[in-house]
């Protein structure tokens, strides 16, 4: 047996158990999984009893390096069922601790991963206070655990979910371009940040509770993707909406080695917010055929016709129009709206991200003070990364790159 993982075993379980039509009858089923259960445990017994002897030798043997030392009733989970085992203890001869054998720790290890893996996923995936007291008796059924162990165990996994995300090391990611955004949680404002690395994919990298995207607060979060390896210096696009504070935190931060592409949506909406009901489809499809128009020259000849009509409507319309107007056309200007307008003329992908965290958020009623925003807002970030689909222009995200170095004028 020696090599067996207990993987291996609760996988030979699970496979044993017989579902074809000739073993339907209810009683014949139970007896075969009392006796696969019955096996997995005299199995394991085993294995126990080999690991100790291998440390310590067989009973009343001498070892020069340790000895046994009784043993204590204990259990495994085998598929979902706590199953008794006794587990041997063996006594260091040189430095008196006594312990149980290795093999079972780490199997205990990695079951409470498993179940705080559980518990964790079966929230954020819309677990409800409705459910909570049906959810809570059948963890306690399988794995022993009483309510106020769930809620501990849960609050282990995602605090130790918000300090894998805030410890990630960014230095082994090329990064191209950065979206930061805020989303709203219970009157808190949570400002991500997602990188996409030159390989095209996407990655939530930064996060911090503030009360609006103000400019120190977003100083700081910038300064701490770059503690953490975050590479810029070859050049980073930056797609942000039109926060004062988000810019100048981004300027400051970054400095020459970044060029800014203000969000074309968030721009379109806010000069629309000026116009009544009767104008606004009217503007809106002359903004947007506007950005559509892959010439910069032409793209920025047809906003500024679009101000004069909007000044004699709206002067407070037009004024918005031309404040910021160049940053929206960074693509333009560097030849890459063709290419790229879809991911990074606006700041839709990250909009996506916290539709989703709003989703997986979206039945936690009470939140409370300290951390408790942050280590959620992590744990789900952490499970929405895995679903985040690659760009589908990452093949040419080399030539962004030199796009932005010509524009920089950053050296080769």
């Amino acid at each position: 047996m020696k090599g067996t993982t207990f993987s291996s075993l609760n996988s030979t379980f699970r496979n044993t158990t017989l579902e074809d039509e000739q073993w339907q009858e209810g009683d014949v089923l139970q007896a075969l999984l009392n006796d696969c259960i019955a096996m997995m445990q005299i199995t394991m017994n085993s294995l126990f009893q080999n690991q100790a002897n291998e440390m310590a030798g067989l009973k009343n043997q001498h070892h020069p390096e340790a000895q046994r030392w009784g043993s204590n009733p204990g259990s495994v989970r085998i598929n979902g069922m706590r199953v008794p085992m006794d587990i041997p203890r063996i006594r260091n001869k040189e430095n008196k601790i006594v312990s149980n054998i290795p093999l079972y720790q780490e199997i205990r290890r990695q079951q409470e991963a498993e179940i705080q893996t559980h518990i964790l996923d079966a929230i954020l995936k819309g677990l409800s206070c409705r459910d909570y007291d049906s959810v809570l008796g059948a963890v306690n059924e399988h794995f022993g655990l009483s309510a106020s162990s769930v809620s501990r165990k849960a609050k282990e996994a995602a605090s130790q979910a918000l300090k894998n995300f805030q410890e990630r090391d960014l230095s082994r990611y090329d990064f191209v371009g950065l979206l930061i955004d805020g989303k709203y949680l219970a009157k808190q404002q949570m400002v991500i940040a997602l990188g996409v690395t030159i390989e095209g994919y996407k990655i939530p990298i930064g996060l911090i509770q503030t009360t609006t995207e103000n400019h120190k607060a977003i100083k700081a979060l910038l300064q701490d993707l770059i503690g953490r390896g975050f590479g810029f210096t070859e050049g980073i696009l930056c797609v942000i909406d039109g926060a004062k504070g988000l810019f100048k935190a981004v300027s400051e931060v970054f400095g020459e080695y970044c060029l800014i592409q203000r969000c074309r949506w968030h721009k379109r909406e806010n000069i629309l917010a000026y116009l009544n009901e009767e104008d606004r489809a009217y503007y809106k499809t002359l903004l947007d055929n506007a950005y559509r128009e892959p010439n910069y020259e032409l793209a920025k000849a047809k906003l500024l016709d679009v101000e004069v009509g909007l000044r004699k409507l709206n002067p407070s319309a037009a004024n918005s129009l031309l404040e910021g107007l160049e940053q929206t056309l960074t693509l333009h200007r560097i030849g890459m709206n063709i290419l790229f307008a879809k991911h990074f003329g606006t700041t839709n992908a990250i909009e996506n991200v916290n539709s989703l965290l709003g989703k997986q958020l979206r039945n936690v009623k009470n939140w409370q003070d300290g951390d408790h925003r942050l280590r959620w807002t992590a744990s789900a970030l952490l499970k929405i990364e895995q679903k985040l689909r690659r760009l589908s222009q990452f093949e040419h995200l080399h030539k962004l790159r030199d796009a932005i170095k010509n524009e920089l004028n950053l050296q080769s």
